[in-house]
């Protein structure tokens, strides 16, 4: 036996109410307005930071301390260095760590590593191997994962030094981080 009708649908809408302004009003911007506003943070640093030269290669959080961040999960006051989940999900996340090469020659392994973190766990650890060359002469290294993020969670970048203490760029080779949502 059919059902009576008319029959309710999802939006709490029924069959005699298809296509009012009420019910499209009421259901479709929220929709349109997140998938046109998704969370995405595209961070930049402006002042050159020293990465400490020290044997025992530490991992310095890089400071970020401009860019655009449409969710309100990035300071450029407090916990510079981090994007905070403001929405679960699955995240792209691009890291960029651009250094300059180091003023003192000879006693510094010419390498650095970018790492991208999530709650100061790693995740992805990418090498960065400088060539002997003039001034203002350094590198540039990305790396770039997907990670299912909780809310609270936190990403941040680090980079490596090696006895020898590394300054970072600020022109287009800066230290960047790209946070991009992606799904639930």
């Amino acid at each position: 036996m059919p059902p009576p009708y008319p029959q309710p649908i999802p939006g709490g809408a029924n069959v005699t109410q298809t296509g009012t302004a009420a019910l499209w009003n009421a259901n479709i911007p929220p929709i349109t307005n997140f998938l046109t506003h998704r969370p995405f943070a595209y961070l930049w640093q402006t002042i050159a930071q020293v990465l400490p030269g020290t044997s025992d290669r530490p991992r310095t959080p890089i400071l970020l301390n401009a860019g655009y961040d449409n969710s309100g999960a990035h300071s450029t006051t407090v916990n510079t260095s981090r994007y905070t989940c403001q929405l679960p999900g699955l995240y792209h996340v691009i890291g960029q760590l651009g250094l300059q090469l180091p003023v003192i020659v000879g006693t510094a392994e010419r390498t650095s590593h970018l790492e991208i973190r999530i709650n100061g766990t790693a995740y992805t650890d990418a090498p960065l191997i400088f060539d002997t060359g003039p001034a203002n002469t350094g590198g540039t290294v990305q790396a770039s994962i997907y990670a299912q993020l909780r809310l609270g969670d936190y990403i941040d970048i680090t980079g490596e030094s090696y006895f020898n203490p590394i300054t970072t760029f600020t022109d287009y080779r800066r230290p960047a981080m790209f946070v991009h949502w992606v799904s639930i």
